[in-house]
């Protein structure tokens, strides 16, 4: 059974700025993390410069998809987001070991994958 589940990720700016952006997931396979908007396309900061995504907590743990593929400006990167491994309650996260940099004004999607 699909349960829905909340993604924080947390971005910090070149400028020194730290920014919160919620996503959605109803832990069905094909469907994307959805922003606040409802939108699955997530668009980063053109004003505050480049960036990182510098950690996502994960709550609470999905029981049907096991990870997110990522794609920034519709390219697929390489990094896997392990949607088990990053929960709230884990003590260190995936892109808190290693930051995920972006451009200012990328655009990513996150596909759930089961």
């Amino acid at each position: 059974m699909a349960t829905p589940y909340v993604a924080s990720l947390t971005v910090k700016y070149a400028n020194g700025t730290n920014e919160q952006i919620s996503l959605t997931g109803d832990d069905v396979s094909t469907n994307n993390l959805l922003g606040v908007d409802g939108l699955a396309p997530v668009r980063m900061s053109g004003a505050k410069g480049n960036g990182a995504i510098v950690d996502i907590a994960i709550s609470p743990a999905p029981t049907s998809c096991r990870t997110c593929q990522m794609r920034i400006n519709g390219k697929r990167v390489s990094d896997v987001i392990l949607l088990g491994a990053n929960l709230g309650t884990t003590v260190v996260r995936q892109f808190q070991q290693t930051p995920l940099k972006f451009n200012q004004g990328d655009v990513f999607t996150f596909d759930q994958l089961t």
